[in-house]
């Protein structure tokens, strides 16, 4: 570990920065005198032209985000010579084109002219070419990154030496599933040490897709974090009135999911308000469109297997499976142009990754899976970004199908971003033990843990919204050790504003569960204030008939878990409960002993909301 430390910090680079400075752009090499750029040169039906700078930006990146949507290379090969001419006019590359690192940096302009400053911002400088792309170079690496804020004078300082990520895909009902499961194993993968033996990077997932509940893991009591990353679909879009339709001005957002799976559209804004003072020094926002400036000249380039999400006629929510006609480029009506997502959330967060367009999902996991392989390794952001596209790009050399999308990410710094997340010299984190985690607080029905309870997104969905849809209870049913009590679990977890309760009984018939037992465990979830319940006395004939009702419940079906739940602020009861029991559904005997016809017991027993697990057939009704 100490040697890979030694090999990344003994670089030798050299900085070229962009800027506006008194209306023009300007240039400098580390601590070189400033000097300006003149007019680039600009290929029209004419021949080369000399054009004023914000003309050919403009240009530029217009002819970009065609070539990106079109997959042409040829283009883009074009744009990135027009723009490696600019940049050496009378060979002044020349000394910047020879170290093992060559970093571009877009500096924070002087408001002097902010649409040029907004155009240089945005230009597409990952494209550069000269006799071959710069980023393709094996020998020299290409980093390109833009700061938006003026570096702290205390930025932000690594304390470990490895990586703590939160990681959360949002898979919402009725847009298109991402593969976002391959991405985190090949990121748990990338992030190995050489020998395979320790990690160095320890990963958290966080499986609702839901921004509140990622709040929540975001505030200190899963520890600190260094790295958020999010996988998910993305779009520029507006909001959607009390009509259903959409109007007024696009802005940015992420296709994230409600509590319940129901698709939820988080502007910059909103992320930024939630989490609060929660964010890591790095978010790395893998969707559509979030480093894309919204406005006339956009192209929304969504096609099958891109992370894009809402747009109507071009996303992926009313047909998966949309391809866009790259031979009709249609321009999307906006009256005023969208900033970037990533642009709003860098003025809280140190470093910021997004993609300027739409990226195909295999792309986008490729090069997460690079970018956190140099992480781990010590580069910085945009050091590690470089890598990463390198990659993609070699990639692309061995398959053609793949790797097309390497120049779509964008490294955008804020005030204390730039340097590196994890010091691989200092001491990397204690890897604590697993706790085993229980659904009851006497700890006698253990559970799956965060980390190996996957692949019920869908189920808990489904849960969550039969409880919410006015139904008393739901009710889940399988052969023993299908996960049942852990998917119980899970579902209590997401209903944050309520309390749990959990009775068990060690009887497969639930004798032993009676109304009295129940009574107890409403009344130590109650607190303080239910204290003097007694459970004969007036004063808890409210508590006692629930305690009674839920009696009642458990003699109709042998095991289930059952829900039920007031608002929060209700004078009454304000909790929810949920009880399930240690034994299997009903024991083989007492099916044969019923009924010949399995069926015929379900219809009769199960007259209430349940979710089906694999492993044994159900029959849905209502509660």
């Amino acid at each position: 570990m100490v040697s890979e430390a030694i090999f990344y910090t003994r670089s030798i680079f050299m900085n070229q920065y962009l800027f506006v400075d008194g209306g023009v752009v300007c240039r400098r090499f580390d601590s070189d005198p400033v000097s300006e750029l003149g007019q680039p040169v600009v290929a029209s039906e004419d021949g080369p032209q000399p054009v004023p700078a914000l003309n050919a930006l403009r240009d530029w990146k217009k002819r970009y985000a065609l070539a990106s949507v079109r997959n042409d290379e040829n283009v883009l090969r074009e744009i990135g010579t027009e723009m490696f001419d600019w940049l050496d006019t009378a060979g002044a590359l020349s000394d910047w084109m020879k170290p093992a690192e060559r970093h571009l940096q877009i500096l924070p302009d002087d408001n002097s002219n902010p649409e040029l400053a907004t155009a240089l911002m945005e230009a597409p400088w990952e494209i550069l070419f000269n006799r071959g792309f710069l980023a393709a170079d094996l020998a020299q690496l290409f980093v390109v990154s833009r700061r938006v804020m003026k570096p702290s004078e205390t930025p932000w300082d690594p304390s470990h030496g490895d990586l703590r990520m939160m990681f959360m895909a949002a898979a919402p009902e009725g847009v298109s599933e991402l593969d976002y499961e391959a991405e985190e194993v090949a990121i748990i993968n990338a992030t190995q040490s050489a020998a395979g033996s320790s990690s160095l990077a320890h990963l958290v997932v966080e499986e609702s897709g839901a921004l509140e509940l990622l709040s929540e893991r975001l505030d200190g009591r899963d520890g600190d974090f260094e790295v958020l990353h999010l996988s998910c679909h993305g779009d520029i879009i507006a909001p959607r009135g009390d009509d259903g339709t959409r109007h007024g001005a696009e802005r940015p957002v992420l296709i994230l999911e409600g509590v319940d799976g129901t698709p939820h559209e988080v502007s910059a804004p909103e992320m930024i308000s939630t989490c609060q003072g929660t964010m890591p020094p790095l978010v790395f926002v893998s969707a559509c469109r979030t480093a894309q400036r919204g406005g006339p000249d956009t192209l929304r380039g969504a096609a099958d297997m891109r992370r894009t999400g809402m747009g109507e006629g071009v996303g992926l929510l009313n047909n998966p499976l949309h391809t866009r006609d790259i031979g009709k480029d249609q321009a999307a009506p906006i009256a005023e142009a969208a900033e970037p997502y990533v642009l709003e959330l860098v003025r809280g967060v140190g470093n910021v990754l997004g993609w300027d367009g739409s990226v195909y999902d295999h792309d986008a996991s490729a090069f997460a899976t690079g970018f956190y392989r140099a992480l781990s390794r010590g580069r910085n952001v945009p050091t590690a970004a470089a890598v990463a596209r390198r990659d993609l790009i070699q990639e692309r050399q061995r398959d053609p199908k793949n790797g097309r999308h390497w120049h779509l990410a964008r490294v955008y710094l804020g005030a204390e971003g730039g340097g590196p997340i994890c010091k691989p010299g200092l001491k990397g984190r204690d890897v604590p033990a697993t706790v085993p985690e229980f659904l009851d607080s006497e700890n006698k029905i253990r559970v799956a843990g965060r980390e190996t309870f996957v692949g019920r997104r869908r189920t808990i969905q489904k849960a969550l919204t039969t409880l919410r849809s006015g139904d008393r209870g739901l009710l889940t049913h399988g052969i023993g050790n299908l996960g049942k009590s852990s998917l119980a679990k899970r579902i209590a977890d997401r209903l944050i504003s309520y309390q749990t309760v959990v009775v068990v009984s060690p009887r497969a018939d639930l004798g032993s569960a009676n109304g009295r037992v129940i009574f107890e465990k409403l009344k130590a979830a109650m607190g303080k204030r239910a204290d003097a319940l007694e459970y004969g006395s007036p004063q808890a004939e409210e508590l006692r008939n629930q305690a009674a009702a839920m009696e009642a419940d458990l003699a109709e079906a042998p095991e289930r878990f059952c829900v039920r739940y007031w608002p929060a602020r209700s004078r009454t009861s304000p909790f929810f409960w949920s009880w399930t029991t240690l034994r299997i559904l009903w024991r083989r005997q007492r099916l044969r002993r019923r009924s010949r016809n399995r069926k015929r017991i379900y219809c009769g027993i199960y007259r209430r909301s349940f979710v089906r697990l694999p492993g044994l057939a159900s029959r849905q009704g209502s509660w």
